[in-house]
């Protein structure tokens, strides 16, 4: 009798646990672009557009091309910014979606940056895998913890290409349903 007492508590808090983390709130404002691109700060190479005929969920996505190419490599990012506590843990998830040709260099990607009160980078840059090539909605994700010092973070979707390759610009990376949370995810 008391085996199965112990073994009831044991599953009530894999349960209360495991429910506290699938029900987190994302800490981002308009993650899906529902409402433009309001909230949303753009950094280095282009400006965000809209799209209203690519999207993953709504009726909405964020989308970036590559600009130019024949002197420098080209980047270009989307971004929110959200506090955080080092040494606090850190989950972030995007879809992305690319329509480059395969042979392009071209990658679209999620990014998460922690800066510390003096608006300093503190800690490692962490990305998840990129996306590139003729490549449908994809779920990436980071899954981290915030470095000492760090006051917040910067969560963006990024568009890098190589210089001189002009194949990478005909096609576009598109960001849709963006989550960010302070909570440990495997």
């Amino acid at each position: 009798m008391k085996s199965k007492f112990v073994l009831g508590l044991a599953v009530g808090l894999l349960l209360t646990v495991g429910g506290a983390t699938a029900h987190a709130a994302n800490q981002l404002s308009n993650p899906g672009f529902e409402n433009g691109v309001s909230d949303w700060n753009d950094l280095f190479g282009s400006p965000s557009q809209l799209s209203t005929t690519i999207f993953r969920s709504g009726a909405m996505s964020a989308t970036k091309a590559v600009g130019p190419v024949a002197s420098q490599d080209y980047w270009s990012q989307v971004y929110q910014e959200e506090a955080v506590a080092g040494g606090n843990p850190v989950y972030a998830a995007a879809y992305i979606k690319t329509t480059f040709h395969p042979a392009a260099t071209a990658k679209g990607g999620l990014m998460a940056q922690f800066y510390n009160a003096s608006g300093k980078l503190v800690g490692t840059t962490v990305t998840a895998p990129d996306v590139g090539g003729n490549t449908n909605w994809r779920r990436v994700e980071i899954s981290t913890i915030a470095p000492a010092g760090a006051v917040k973070v910067r969560l963006s979707g990024f568009i890098w290409a190589a210089q001189g390759d002009t194949q990478s610009q005909s096609g576009a990376v598109f960001f849709d349903d963006l989550f960010l949370d302070r909570v440990t995810r495997a």
